[in-house]
């Protein structure tokens, strides 16, 4: 969806009603622009939200933790003065002792830099 923004409809309902016509709740989510919070007792509990919302959710999320690990490992790079070169060696040599580790054996498939 690059370039545009979805609009959808944010709608709150008690959980009992979201309980009681659960099938409906789900239309509503499948086939329109809608997500639904779910209150107990005036709470906010849960959201419903389509599948596809939800997809794209976890790869905002994954894009995220992706970003932070990068920034953190630069970092701990820099704080190190190590090269490009030094880092990818150090890299390697983590990936060679846990395929060791793991399974026993130094790993053959990959080309030492």
């Amino acid at each position: 969806m690059a370039g545009r923004e979805k609009k959808f409809m944010v709608n709150t309902i008690p959980a009992t009603q979201a309980r009681i016509h659960f099938g409906e709740v789900l239309k509503r989510v499948y086939r329109g622009e809608e997500q639904l919070i779910i209150e107990k007792d005036g709470l906010p509990v849960a959201a419903i939200i389509s599948y596809a919302d939800y997809e794209q959710y976890r790869g905002s999320l994954a894009l995220s933790n992706f970003a932070q690990l990068s920034r953190m490992v630069n970092g701990e790079i820099k704080a190190k003065g190590w090269t490009e070169e030094e880092a990818l060696k150090s890299v390697d040599q983590a990936q060679k002792e846990v395929f060791q580790d793991r399974y026993g054996k130094t790993s053959s498939r990959r080309k030492t830099r």
